[in-house]
C-alpha cells in the first residue's frame, strides 16, 4: 500500500491582470514620490540632540559604559567569549564617545 500525497493545483494566473496591477502600482508610487518633500528646517532636531548629549555624558551614560565594560570582563575573564568580550569593549568604546560620534554624523556634509 503505497500513500501518497496529491498537492493542490495552483490555479493559473491571469498576465493581464498582473500587469494592471503593476501599472496601477507604478503610477500609484509616482504620485507619492512627486508628493515627497525634505524639510528645510536645521533645528528640528536639537531638543533631541541636547537630550541625547545629556544622557550620553551624564549619569545613565557613565552607568551603561559601566556595565559595558563589567559584561567585558565578565567574557572575557569568567565566562570565555571573547566575540562578546570585544563587542562589549566597543560598545563601552562607543559610549564613552557618544556625543562625538553622534555630533560627527550631524555635521557631515558631502
Amino acid at each position: 500500500m503505497s500513500k501518497s500525497i496529491v498537492l493542490p493545483a495552483l490555479p493559473q494566473q491571469n498576465k493581464g491582470m498582473s500587469l494592471k496591477y503593476f501599472v496601477v502600482f507604478l503610477v500609484a508610487m509616482a504620485v507619492l514620490f512627486s508628493l515627497a518633500h525634505a524639510g528645510t528646517d536645521q533645528t528640528a532636531v536639537d531638543d533631541v540632540w541636547t537630550e541625547l548629549q545629556g544622557w550620553a555624558k551624564g549619569a545613565p551614560g557613565k552607568i551603561i559604559a559601566l556595565l559595558s565594560f563589567l559584561s567585558a570582563v565578565w567574557f572575557g575573564i569568567v565566562k570565555p567569549n571573547y566575540t562578546n568580550a570585544i563587542g562589549s569593549i566597543i560598545f563601552c568604546l562607543m559610549m564613552a564617545n557618544a556625543s562625538d560620534i553622534i555630533e560627527n554624523f550631524l555635521t557631515m556634509s558631502f
